[in-house]
C-alpha cells in the first residue's frame, strides 16, 4: 500500500494512469474494512451512482460476483432516491439553450457561445 500511494503522489503519472491507480489502491483498501466502515466511505460513491445509473443489472452481478468492494445495491438505491443522474444534456438546458440562439445572429451566436464556454470551464 505504500508504494502504491507513493506512486499516487508521483507527479510522473499521466491522467489516466492517476485514475487507474487511485481505483486499484481504493479497491485494495477497502478490502480489509468491515461492510459497516464501506458503506459510509464518500469517494467512490459517486462512480459507483453512475454504474448503477448506466446498467443496473450489470451493476448487480459485479456485486453479485464479488470481484470488486461496491456498495449493497439497496444502500446505494437509498442514497440515489435523493440524487438525480441524467445521461448527456438535461432536457431543461437543451431548451434554454434553444430558446437563448433563437433570435441571435451568427456573430452574436459565436460570442454567446464562447462566452458560455469561458464561463463554464
Amino acid at each position: 500500500m505504500t508504494l502504491l500511494r507513493r506512486l499516487l503522489e508521483s507527479s510522473d503519472l499521466e491522467p489516466a494512469q492517476l485514475s487507474k491507480l487511485s481505483f486499484i489502491t481504493e479497491q485494495m483498501s477497502l478490502l480489509f474494512k468491515s461492510p459497516k466502515a464501506i458503506r459510509y466511505l464518500r469517494g467512490p460513491l459517486s462512480i459507483r451512482l453512475l454504474w448503477q445509473n448506466v446498467s443496473t443489472a450489470l451493476y448487480n452481478k459485479i456485486y453479485m460476483s464479488n470481484s470488486l468492494t461496491i456498495y449493497n445495491p439497496k444502500h446505494l438505491r437509498a442514497l440515489s432516491s435523493v440524487v438525480t443522474i441524467e445521461a448527456g444534456m438535461p432536457v431543461s438546458t437543451v431548451k434554454y439553450l434553444g430558446a437563448k440562439i433563437k433570435d441571435l445572429n451568427s456573430r452574436e451566436l459565436n460570442v454567446t457561445l464562447m462566452i458560455d464556454e469561458v464561463y463554464s470551464a
